[in-house]
């Protein structure tokens, strides 16, 4: 009897033990769960925050970028304007007045060709006509005597004009500047690990 009523009370505190070492770690991984689950909470919390603040940076910097570059674009396309705009004006000055000047070397250089033509064709006539040494001799510095003439006439009558139209110099092409280097992309956040459920 006595050893019954001794081995029944062991068992009943063996297993009151075991009961309060399972409530106990019940216990703590509940506290551990709920812990977690509320870093994690928290964390996430952050990350959209931190996700909202990162696409508005990258927003911002792209439209910053865009504007930056459309001024890098325009500036330069006024320089070049400004560095050959006065040049182009000077050239259409000069085409206009190329074009005047030889409406004016036209007649004059008919009138040569004429007296060279005349200057020939006498030539020809009195080869064809002469006999003698003397004869052809005079034929050949008649011929260079008109031709003189003519070259000397026609010289004359250009430099009368005056000095001709001069083309304008180009000027020196422009050293295009640095474009502006793109900005680096902001960091994306990275999203926290949810925790696994026990």
């Amino acid at each position: 009897m006595k050893l019954k009523t001794l081995a029944t009370a062991t068992v009943l505190s063996t297993g009151l033990l075991l009961s309060s070492v399972t409530g106990a770690t019940a216990a703590e991984t509940a506290t551990t769960t709920s812990t977690t689950t509320s870093t994690y909470t928290a964390d996430l919390a952050a990350y959209k925050v931190a996700l909202t603040q990162y696409r508005i940076a990258v927003v911002t910097q792209q439209i910053t970028y865009r504007a930056v570059m459309e001024k890098y674009r325009t500036d330069w396309a006024a320089a070049v304007q400004k560095n050959v705009g006065a040049w182009q004006l000077e050239m259409d000055k000069w085409h206009q007045a190329r074009t005047a000047w030889a409406a004016k070397i036209a007649p004059l250089t008919a009138a040569f060709k004429v007296a060279i033509a005349k200057a020939d064709s006498d030539y020809l006539a009195a080869k064809a006509s002469a006999t003698t040494q003397d004869q052809h001799k005079a034929a050949i510095a008649a011929h260079t005597v008109a031709m003189s003439a003519a070259r000397t006439a026609y010289k004359a009558a250009v430099t009368a004009l005056g000095t001709a139209p001069v083309k304008p110099i180009k000027p020196a092409a422009l050293v295009k500047p640095v474009a502006p280097v793109e900005p680096v992309a902001p960091v994306k956040p990275v999203a926290p690990v949810k925790p696994q459920r026990k």
